[in-house]
């Protein structure tokens, strides 16, 4: 009850507008996978609106009440624990940027198999919709009658979909070289786009290239062209094969640019932001 006659209009201001904006999200389908709690729960973009709903009811109950509503701990007791608590949420976010998330929720987190996640966890369903003499029929296996006319098609088990649909990597001749980076023990390198990256960084990732150079492969990813990198690479003298992926699935992979992913089999078992840059033994350590 923290000053509740402020607190509770600060509340409905902001749940007011939110339900407004999830709303014209979903009825419009501006956005089609909220971004609330991230990848830690993943909510439609009808069931965030649904949520603020649920949230704007119980603020309405207290809403009418606040002055009566009197806080548990003294003003001065309260004052400390809410400064105390913005302190810990600032550091929380600013360790994040600077290194890494603490917990992370995303499909190439540490522990998390990059070709099992590619595969759906069961086979998936599909329901075909099909049309003949004017009447409308389901089938769950494509019919081989050629007199049926194809109108539409639904995935039965959304839920069995696979984790990662869009991981490919690809070399400079255009082919496709994905398979590669799961084959022994692949260190990433991670680049998004050169213009962005941090070229300091380069230094410390240089001499940890040239200490592992026998004993593991060193594979740079990049969303950035051919030229652009070629150049790049001999200004920070980055002396690794570099390949090509999507830039929002390098972001996805890490939130640092540049950044690192250790592979053992496809498995991710190291990740690092480039202010973190590991030693050889802890890359070595990181595969056993």
């Amino acid at each position: 009850n923290y000053r509740m006659p402020i607190t509770a209009w600060v509340v409905l201001l902001l749940i007011l507008f939110f339900s407004f904006l999830t709303f014209y999200s979903a009825y419009f389908n501006k956005v089609t996978d909220c971004g609330c709690f991230g990848d830690a729960i993943k909510l439609t973009p009808w069931e965030s609106f649904i949520k603020d709903v649920v949230l704007l009811i119980l603020i309405l109950i207290f809403f009418p009440k606040r002055h009566q509503l009197q806080p548990f701990l003294g003003q001065l007791t309260g004052n400390i624990v809410i400064g105390v608590v913005a302190v810990v949420g600032l550091y929380l976010s600013i360790h994040a940027v600077r290194h890494l998330p603490f917990i992370d929720f995303r499909a190439y987190k540490p522990g998390a198999s990059i070709p099992l996640g590619m595969e759906p966890s069961e086979p998936l369903r599909h329901l075909y919709i099909m049309e003949k003499d004017g009447e409308r029929f389901e089938f769950e296996t494509y019919p081989s009658d050629t007199t049926y006319k194809y109108i539409d098609i639904e995935l039965l088990n959304p839920e069995a979909q696979p984790v990662i649909t869009d991981y490919s990597v690809w070399d400079t001749q255009g082919d496709d070289i994905t398979q590669l980076t799961f084959e022994g023990t692949k260190l990433l390198i991670v680049v998004h786009f050169v213009e962005k990256t941090h070229n300091e960084a380069f230094a410390e990732i240089n001499r940890l290239v040239e200490e592992v150079d026998q004993q593991i492969d060193v594979m740079v990813l990049t969303a950035t062209d051919e030229k652009s990198f070629e150049s790049f690479r001999h200004e920070v003298q980055l002396a690794a094969p570099y390949y090509f992926a999507d830039a929002t699935v390098l972001k996805t992979m890490v939130r640092s640019n540049p950044g690192m992913l250790l592979l053992n089999n496809g498995l991710v078992v190291g990740k690092w932001h480039f202010r973190d840059v590991p030693t050889p033994d802890e890359l070595i350590q990181a595969t056993y």
